[in-house]
């Protein structure tokens, strides 16, 4: 079995895609228990979470038919949903391949890469953890609980893809760290070090129009969002600009860190 929670919600088994998970709360169940599968998850918080207005009892009522549910919705040979009368799991199996475990595995194995000076493995494994985020976790969800979460997941594949595009920058591998940079301006577009990335990368790579492009992109987001200009850049002036560069390596002005 297969189970994606970034972007909308899909689990397929054997290429199959299971549809039976239909409804926010089902979708938002699953997701929670997936997330926090490395203990059991009591009952009680579990109905206070999903029913904070109702009261405790009619909450418990209310999650034993979604367990209810979300066990007939899964396929019948899916033993990785424990419950008891205290706590309910959702246990790491083998068979059940999640990509926000595979993603967090795929960064240990570059943080150890790093460790033992392997580039290419490094590469290799962020490459892995990039390609493995396809959207935010559950957009589609609102839940108060999610939203931390989600914007940790955000921290760690801007790491991830500014890792990765400083990897190929030191290789001279350019047209290869454009598309990581392009990635982190649109997860974060109000975070200026991450246009200076990319304008840095495009003039490497003799991109001299898409350099050009890309500055004033950054000006028309930092004036209209923030109603600042990007910062002077000490290493001198964009040539055929009436402006100067962004001073590179300055902090992010994001109001989302």
């Amino acid at each position: 079995m297969r189970i994606n929670l970034f972007g909308n919600l899909r689990i397929s088994l054997a290429g199959r895609p299971i549809t039976a998970v239909n409804t926010n709360r089902l979708r938002s169940l699953i997701a929670y228990l997936i997330l926090h599968g490395d203990a059991p998850q009591p009952r009680e918080r579990l109905a206070f979470m999903l029913w904070p207005a109702s009261t405790e009892s009619q909450a418990r009522t209310n999650l034993r038919q979604l367990l209810h549910h979300l066990k007939r919705a899964l396929p019948p040979e899916c033993n990785v949903l424990v419950t008891d009368n205290f706590a309910v799991q959702w246990r790491r199996d083998a068979g059940c391949a999640i990509d926000t475990v595979d993603f967090q595995a795929a960064i240990a194995e570059a943080a150890s890469a790093r460790t033992e000076n392997d580039r290419a493995r490094e590469i290799q494994s962020l490459t892995t953890a990039a390609q493995l985020y396809e959207d935010d976790l559950m957009p589609g969800l609102y839940d108060d609980w999610l939203t931390p979460l989600r914007e940790d997941y955000r921290v760690r594949v801007s790491e991830v893809l500014h890792r990765l595009a400083t990897l190929f920058e030191e290789r001279q591998e350019y047209a290869a760290a454009i598309p990581c940079a392009q990635r982190l301006v649109s997860l974060d577009s109000l975070c200026e070090s991450h246009h200076q990335l990319l304008i840095r990368l495009h003039a490497a790579n003799h991109g001299r129009s898409s350099a050009l492009r890309a500055y004033p992109q950054c000006m028309r987001v930092l004036r209209r969002e923030m109603g600042v200009e990007p910062g002077p850049n000490s290493n001198g002036s964009c040539p055929d600009h009436p402006v100067r560069w962004p001073k590179v390596g300055s902090a992010c002005i994001s109001t989302n860190r």
